[in-house]
């Protein structure tokens, strides 16, 4: 165990059994992959969003320290981290609350990692972070921040924010989706809804056919302007409708960055379609878009999507 500046941090060693009894792995090998950098001059930042307000707490130290989720709350907590040399700062993926705070260490040349919230939920569990609230939830990301700022390995750890043109792409699909699901649950209540109802869900679903036309406009003058050449290449592809190629630019974007022989490990070679696969990456593609493709497999159009850039 080493000292700074109060902190009592945690130095890796080869062997998960010398950790102290509170840091010690019960199973199996050390997973952390660590490497000889010194770490122990660092600290560690963990993040737990909320819609009204971050706790956030630093590796190491019993304190936590809860701050407003606006822009004064975002200048407290850069103030406060100058007492530190941070290493990492990890925030949870709370339902896109994290990403302005995200953006704004990033600003100002913070190192940050967004993860996923299953990821976090079961390190804290295998850490011994058994009871849930939003002062453990801190230091769980805290103590996670120093895992993984230990891993030798550093591919996909830091926090990279889509491009503008990507990240309006996302919000367009998500609201598709969105309106999709409230015009099929319009639908449902009109089969069973009495005379009186009828009239008003029957308006409803018009107005929701209109936007949804609209946003699909939106979509497709957004792939003439920015996306027109990878657009053409899924339009080569047998199947490949307009939304499906919108879903899979906006939330896959290592399409036409990986080998062929990573897509083969990447993608499961399975009897999942296309639209199942984007469902898993986005959770934005309606059942109607579903339907429409399930009869293509996963391998083929990846095998075909992994040419396109």
């Amino acid at each position: 165990m080493a000292q700074h500046v109060g902190v009592q941090v945690l130095a890796f060693v080869g062997n998960p059994n010398s950790y102290l009894n509170s840091f010690r792995m019960l199973q199996g090998r050390d997973m952390t992959n660590a490497d000889v950098r010194e770490l122990t001059s660092l600290a560690f930042v963990g993040v737990d969003m909320a819609k009204e307000s971050f706790d956030w707490a630093v590796h190491g130290e019993a304190s936590r320290h809860t701050l407003p989720n606006d822009d004064k709350g975002f200048e407290g907590l850069l103030v406060a981290l100058k007492a530190y040399r941070v290493g990492l700062v990890v925030l949870e993926a709370t339902g896109g609350w994290e990403k302005r705070l995200a953006r704004f260490l990033l600003g100002y040349g913070l190192p940050v990692a967004v993860v996923n919230p299953r990821a976090a939920r079961e390190f804290a569990r295998s850490m011994g972070h058994l009871a849930k609230t939003d002062a453990i939830d801190a230091m769980a990301l805290a103590h996670l921040a120093q895992t993984l700022a230990a891993k030798a390995d550093q591919a996909g750890v830091a926090f990279a924010p889509p491009p503008a043109e990507v990240e309006r792409l996302q919000l367009l699909v998500t609201r598709r989706a969105q309106l999709i699901d409230m015009r099929t649950a319009e639908t449902n209540r009109l089969s069973g809804a009495g005379r009186a109802l009828q009239r008003s869900i029957t308006a409803v679903v018009k107005t929701l056919d209109k936007e949804i036309a609209r946003i699909e406009g939106d979509i497709d003058a957004h792939l003439k302007s920015h996306f027109e050449e990878q657009a053409r290449r899924f339009d080569a592809i047998k199947g490949i409708g307009p939304i499906t190629c919108a879903v899979m630019l906006a939330f896959m974007p290592e399409l036409g960055r990986v080998s062929n022989a990573r897509a083969r490990r990447s993608w499961p070679v399975s009897h999942r379609s296309t639209a199942t696969l984007a469902r898993s990456a986005a959770n934005v593609i309606s059942s109607a878009d579903a339907a429409s493709c399930a009869a293509r497999s996963t391998w083929r159009c990846a095998r075909q999507c992994a040419s396109i850039r």
